[in-house]
């Protein structure tokens, strides 16, 4: 069928913007007048929908949790986190900016030997302080049952937005194929 190359020239239009203008170029003059490139261009971003961006948070969610279950015997360690709704709010804008299109805030280094922080990675999430159920008596406010939770959580959603794309490509591959 005629719609097999014409989907498989799409398919391959988000990763090069100049392709979108040949797809454009190949396709008959009938259908020139309904296809555009900012159709081609919105279509092939908006692919995955919000799974794309849930990936890339919940990718940066877990290093942040990793980090609360390492420290879990750091005295005065104070457990953090982001709230995710909020941020995949927030990442309609560019990556790198804060919800509210402020600059992300990033913790100064004040000797050579520190390590940078296991902040979110740059996407500009708002970590959080986590308020402990029960208080340690060393300063520490990482719960281990509540960051295993979290931590189980997060897997669990990861794993159903990878799903989610990993169905999409399936799609677009059957689409392609003609089958």
């Amino acid at each position: 069928m005629a719609a097999g190359p014409a989907m498989h020239k799409r398919a391959s239009a988000a990763a090069d913007p100049h392709l979108a203008r040949k797809l454009l170029c190949s396709v008959g003059n009938d259908q020139r007048s309904t296809i555009d490139l900012q159709t081609v261009r919105t279509v092939f971003n908006n692919i995955f929908g919000i799974h794309e961006q849930a990936l890339l948070l919940r990718g940066q969610r877990v290093g942040v949790l990793a980090a609360n279950l390492a420290n879990a015997d750091t005295p005065n360690y104070k457990a953090r986190d982001f709230d995710f709704d909020t941020a995949l709010a927030g990442m309609g804008g560019a990556a790198g900016t804060a919800p509210g299109g402020a600059a992300p805030l990033t913790l100064n280094m004040t000797q050579p030997d520190h390590l940078p922080s296991a902040d979110a990675g740059g996407l500009g999430v708002d970590l959080q302080y986590r308020n402990p159920y029960q208080a340690s008596l060393d300063g520490n406010t990482v719960e281990s049952p509540v960051e295993q939770a979290a931590f189980a959580e997060n897997s669990v959603r990861y794993q159903a937005s990878l799903a989610f794309i990993n169905q999409t490509i399936a799609s677009l591959q059957l689409a392609i194929a003609g089958q």
